[in-house]
């Protein structure tokens, strides 16, 4: 029975045409997805930063303290999948700068800190930011850099980048904005760089546009969380940044069974 509902999931990729998703943008539209966004997670770090990086209760303001360790746990988890990927693929992890989008709290910022020289850690919650900032300092982490986004063009600012790294953030937000991320980052990395990172890439019932989103009032805008940048746009981008796919997995980080998102992790190095 299980492994009928699974092969169910798996085979609505090859059962659907897909919907219309758009991922064109003007500048303008580009300003109110951001503003809009920016509200929605900044709220989220003041109330509850860690269950905002990972939904569940035990995460919550008064559980965490006893269950910090499962979140560092999944965020060392994180970098040994690299390692893995890498190892496997025969690439060499420079250990130069590392960018990290959305750190969130920290999870995966304080182990990337034992692996490369210099981690930027990017966040557009200041709430969940300066939580990062004092988990790292509490790790004497003195190689992380906390950026702060307060515009769209902000993260165009992080140059010569050795590796990109991010994981269940692309997914919240809309895929105008992710396209304009991943095609901000992908430029910016170095020959002999990596990219390794998330996000959901197909729901046969998803479809975007963004003059609907925007028209949404506050509560129906956040409750769109989970959003899918379709993998055609996204295997465009590496190849428009000269850019070699070397994996690409289903990871099931949107619980996909239960939601029917499809989720891949993707492994790519710039010659």
């Amino acid at each position: 029975m299980a492994e009928n509902v699974i092969q169910n999931f798996l085979d609505t990729s090859f059962d659907h045409e897909g919907r219309a998703v758009q991922v064109a943008m003007t500048p303008e539209e580009h300003r109110a997805l951001f503003d809009r966004i920016q509200t929605q997670w900044t709220g989220y770090g003041e109330s509850e930063p860690f269950a905002s990086v990972l939904s569940d209760e035990q995460f919550l303001k008064e559980n965490i303290q006893q269950n910090m360790h499962i979140l560092e746990a999944s965020g060392n988890e994180v970098v040994r999948r690299l390692h893995v990927v890498a190892e496997r693929n025969q690439v060499t992890l420079t250990k130069g700068k590392c960018l990290e989008l959305g750190c969130g709290v920290g999870r995966i910022t304080k182990p990337l800190s034992q692996l490369f020289n210099h981690v930027v850690a990017a966040d557009i919650s200041p709430g969940n930011l300066e939580v990062c900032k004092k988990h790292v300092q509490d790790a004497s982490a003195h190689n992380v850099e906390a950026l702060l986004l307060q515009s769209p063009e902000h993260v165009t600012a992080v140059k010569d980048i050795d590796a990109f790294v991010s994981i269940i953030v692309l997914q919240h937000n809309p895929p105008p904005v992710q396209y304009f991320l991943l095609d901000s980052i992908l430029g910016n990395i170095v020959p002999g760089g990596v990219a390794f990172f998330q996000t959901a890439t197909f729901n046969p019932g998803y479809a975007y546009q963004i003059g609907h989103h925007l028209a949404l009032d506050t509560e129906a805008f956040e409750s769109w969380s989970l959003h899918c940048l379709p993998m055609k746009h996204i295997l465009q981008l590496f190849r428009k940044h000269g850019m070699d796919v070397l994996e690409v997995v289903e990871d099931g980080q949107t619980g996909g069974l239960h939601n029917r998102f499809h989720s891949h992790t993707f492994f790519a190095v710039k010659p």
